[in-house]
């Protein structure tokens, strides 16, 4: 995407990257110019790479959500705004003596696609289901409306929505592996308590899940049904006691909801988390937990990431300083193409505000394809 001959004046423009609700900031989204036209972000699942920024003007948003471009060049340009598979685009006039201030509409995220694919947002198939209300979230985030409590008003989500069980007016969470209908969403997420499938379902299914992360999918997975993550990928995280796939709740260590404190191990979480939540990002309250992990493992199986020599290494977000000290409360592990996410406690409950732990689920989910090794930003 170079922009070469670039000459003549330049323009310092500034301006924030909010989520799609308006209500919080968003870190490490990328923010550009170009004049090229941009190809459409595939609807299903596919490998992102990098976006070439080679003498584009550019900029990432700190953990505020604010961005300064020093070197813009006055002309018309189409404004681009991305952080992973959510990508708006505005046309924006670059004059001397302007108004440096970007109105923050223009580098809002989109909560939902425009056929004119000047807005664009992931394809994701959420399980509806309870305890863990991931529904809620995304739409809390902006993809879809909530009434006063914080729930989904239904039929305003830009997302799939499968039931598993007493939400008959979706298709059933089975439904989500006919055929290849997996491969139509970037991110499946698989909350607690995903379960009405029964264990041999999700045994039966192992190769495709394996099949689907390997071209690039997602998988979201929290709490006491682990079986969704462990039984395709059973050599990346320890749980605790037996880790075989025969049961949906592999690692429960208590029957009744444990509450911890977590300390944020990735620096521009952490500082993101004091933006958005006030709070100490070394001391973050984390409820309605039930499962730990002993420990995660590092393995040479060609798996990983090309940087990483294909040695699949579990990354953990958060660690456990409280009831279970040490522990990982979040971990991603990338396996070829894709990756998968698992949280050991229930991330969404009915809250109208956005709690600390949902706010660890929005960041690292939106951390996906997001550029890594970009060049000096264009002075």
């Amino acid at each position: 995407m170079n922009e070469g001959g670039i000459i003549g004046e330049r323009v310092t423009l500034s301006g924030r990257v909010m989520a799609p609700s308006g209500a919080f900031p968003v870190s490490g989204a990328l923010v550009f110019l170009t004049k090229e036209d941009l190809e459409p972000i595939p609807s299903g699942v596919y490998h992102y790479e990098c976006d070439e920024m080679q003498g584009t003007p550019y900029a990432l948003s700190k953990a505020d959500g604010t961005w300064t471009i020093e070197n813009a060049p006055v002309g018309t340009w189409k404004l681009v705004t991305r952080k992973g598979n959510f990508r708006r685009v505005r046309e924006i006039e670059v004059a001397t003596g302007m108004d440096p201030n970007v109105h923050e509409e223009l580098t809002t995220l989109p909560g939902s696609r425009t056929p004119d694919g000047l807005d664009m947002t992931p394809s994701f198939a959420v399980v509806k289901t309870s305890p863990d209300l991931t529904y809620d979230l995304l739409a809390k985030f902006g993809m879809g409306q909530v009434n006063a409590s914080g729930e989904l008003v239904q039929g305003t989500e830009s997302f799939h929505i499968y039931e598993d069980g007493g939400f008959s007016s979706y298709a059933h969470t089975s439904t989500l592996f006919d055929n290849d209908n997996l491969h139509n969403y970037h991110m499946i997420f698989l909350p607690c308590y995903a379960s009405s499938v029964g264990v041999p379902f999700v045994n039966n299914n192992i190769q495709k899940l394996r099949d689907y992360v390997s071209k690039g999918g997602r998988i979201y997975n929290s709490c006491t049904v682990s079986l969704w993550t462990e039984a395709p990928f059973p050599e990346y995280v320890d749980f605790y006691q037996d880790d075989a796939p025969s049961r949906f709740d592999i690692g429960r260590r208590t029957n009744t909801a444990y509450a911890t404190k977590g300390t944020m191990l990735d620096p521009d979480l952490a500082a993101w988390m004091g933006v958005v939540t006030g709070s100490d990002p070394n001391n973050i309250a984390f409820q309605n937990g039930y499962v730990t992990i002993d420990a995660t493992q590092e393995v040479n199986d060609g798996h990983g990431l090309e940087k990483d020599g294909f040695v699949v290494k579990p990354y953990t977000w958060v660690r456990d300083n409280g009831t279970y000290a040490g522990s990982p409360l979040m971990v991603t592990y990338n396996y070829d193409l894709g990756k998968v996410f698992y949280s050991v406690y229930e991330t969404s409950s009915k809250t109208a505000a956005i709690t600390p732990q949902e706010y660890v689920l929005l960041y690292v989910i939106l951390e996906v394809g997001v550029c890594a090794n970009l060049p000096p930003e264009v002075k």
